[in-house]
Parts: C-alpha cells; structure tokens; sequence
C-alpha cells in the first residue's frame, strides 16, 4: 500500500500544474472535456485496481462522477 500511495504522490507532483490547468479549461472545448473525462475515468480505474478491497478491509462506495457529468 504505501509504495502505491508514493507512486501516486510522484505522479501528482509530475502532472498536478498541467492537470489543474486542464481542469481549469475543460468547460472551454469538447477536445479538453473529453479528454478531462477520460483521464477521471482511468484514475478511477486504476484507484479502483490498487486499492481494492483485500480480505479484512471495507470497500468505499465511490460517489460517482462529479455534478454536471456523466
């Protein structure tokens, strides 16, 4: 667990500038909202793979997608 978590750490500090200013802009364009929504997608996907539910621990509900999405 604690070398996915400074896996994910490592990624953030790489890309978090250019996927905040993705974020930022994703209203702006089909291109960058598509693009915006299926990076959410495979982040989910991959939180969803590590941090599976193993034997003694709860699964989390995941709340959906953000309000006005999809």
């Amino acid at each position: 667990m604690a070398e996915a978590v400074r896996n994910l750490v490592d990624h953030y500090e790489e890309l978090g500038l250019p996927v905040l200013r993705l974020l930022g802009q994703e209203d702006r364009s089909p291109a960058l909202q598509a693009l915006a929504d299926r990076s959410r997608a495979v982040h989910a996907e991959w939180c969803d793979w590590v941090f599976a539910p193993s034997p003694g621990r709860t699964p989390q509900r995941r709340a959906g997608p953000p309000a006005g999405r999809s």
